[in-house]
């Protein structure tokens, strides 16, 4: 484990990451410049169970994220979704989709795809 001081939120963030990013000093041991660190920070108050998903789960559309659900006679169901926090697990829904749900998590892509090209375009909302 290394220490490290947070200097502050990131002039710019990777688009591949999909979250926060911040600028750190680390006085020993210090990786080259530009790498990325994966890092744990505390935060107030008490963890929260969370639905996670891989990232290849989640599709955006029109400004939406969405993910696939096995529904009823083995066909695919669009949800929309609320994202959370994304971490190395995958990205965290925040909202719309139920634990008891199975979630796409390769061809969602294709799914979405298949839907456009069909004329069944997702509604917003």
């Amino acid at each position: 484990m290394v220490e490290a001081a947070v200097l502050g939120s990131a002039p710019v963030a990777d688009p591949q990451l999909q979250g926060a990013s911040f600028l750190a000093f680390v006085a020993q041991h210090a990786p080259p410049i530009g790498a990325a660190l994966r890092a744990t920070l505390a935060g107030p108050g008490e963890a929260e169970k969370v639905l996670v998903v891989p990232r290849t789960a989640v599709v955006y559309h029109q400004g939406s994220a969405w993910v696939y659900v096995l529904g009823e006679e083995d066909t695919f169901e669009r949800k929309i979704v609320t994202l959370g926090r994304t971490s190395a697990g995958g990205i965290a829904i925040a909202s719309g989709l139920e634990e008891s749900e199975q979630v796409v998590v390769t061809g969602a892509g294709q799914l979405l795809s298949a839907e456009l090209q069909a004329g069944g375009a997702p509604d917003e909302g």
